[in-house]
């Protein structure tokens, strides 16, 4: 069995998909593994870098540069989101194997993906974990209210079926329908196209910034969400994550010297094994969440959660 693993990322990421890499081998030295990388306008020496790092561990890497992959597609992205982050849907192009996983260069592996990868996908399209979004943002964004919205920066993709049902140009449809420019981006083109065909996973495979901060309870109040996942469920995803998802909210990411994550340890860890000794910049996180931040620490919840509907309200959330 090989585990068959995508990264997608340009020149700004490299050394988030060093780290990311290397705590994929590391928990997988007994497996055969093949990492793609679709990189856009990445240095050489960088891919170089990578590529020694993927030898070391004597498995294998494939590079496939983005303009290659979407040579008939006109994406474009921004300083923000760059057009990387569609990289996903065209997976089936790149590889062969039945099934892949993808993972955002924010992310770290820190035990075996052998369950995950397991993981029964008959009948579906995408297996991921819930994002918290209430009935009225997934209204907002033409999608089934009643459905489970997945996360797609950690997501197993059924290739077979992606490749069989025209999976592919379902997304671009639906990317020209909206202007080319989705609200949530790629997250809600293929959340749109996998429809009801998904495979809910449990927390520890994406372990994000909101079930660090607050409970489960806490979480379907600040956001409206009626189907989260139950305390137990996010207690077992801190207490044993598999997949740890340092996502640009709430905490100042660990690749930042003043970085404050609980699992900032966890990743320096793997920026060791990596080979990556460079002192690290300080890193900040916005007025609007250092507010957040101060009023949950400060204010009992029932406060601090009318003050947070007022904010997500401003943002028509």
């Amino acid at each position: 069995m090989t585990f068959h693993i995508a990264y997608a990322c340009d020149d700004n990421y490299v050394e988030q998909t060093k780290v990311s890499v290397v705590s994929v081998l590391e928990n997988h030295k007994a497996d055969s593994v093949a990492i793609y990388l679709v990189e856009d306008h990445i240095k050489q020496s960088g891919l170089d870098s990578l590529r020694d790092l993927v030898n070391q561990y004597g498995q294998k890497l494939m590079i496939v540069p983005i303009d290659e992959l979407l040579s008939d597609i006109p994406l474009k992205g921004d300083a923000n989101h760059p057009r990387t982050i569609y990289a996903k849907i065209f997976l089936g192009r790149i590889c062969s194997n039945g099934k892949i996983l993808y993972l955002d260069s924010d992310t770290i592996v820190v035990s075996s993906l052998n369950d995950l990868w397991n993981s029964d996908m008959t009948d579906c399209y995408i297996g991921g974990v819930r994002m918290p979004y209430s009935v009225k943002l997934k209204e907002k964004m033409g999608l089934d209210a009643e459905t489970d919205y997945l996360c797609d920066g950690v997501m197993l993709l059924n290739l077979d079926a992606w490749r069989k049902d025209g999976m592919e140009e379902k997304c671009l449809r639906y990317i020209r329908e909206k202007g080319g420019q989705p609200l949530m981006l790629s997250e809600q083109t293929v959340n749109f196209a996998a429809g009801k065909h998904i495979r809910v996973l449990p927390p520890e495979y994406n372990l994000m910034s909101v079930m660090i901060l607050w409970n489960a309870d806490q979480i379907s109040k600040l956001y409206n969400v009626d189907n989260y996942y139950e305390e137990c469920e996010i207690k077992k995803a801190r207490n044993s994550p598999v997949i740890i998802h340092y996502l640009n909210e709430l905490y100042i990411r660990p690749w930042f010297g003043n970085s404050d994550h609980p699992y900032r340890k966890k990743y320096l860890l793997y920026r060791k094994h990596a080979g990556i000794n460079d002192i690290l910049p300080d890193g900040y996180i916005g007025r609007r969440t250092k507010l957040v931040r101060i009023l949950n620490k400060w204010l009992p919840f029932f406060i601090f959660n009318k003050i947070y509907q007022s904010i997500r309200k401003c943002r028509g959330y």
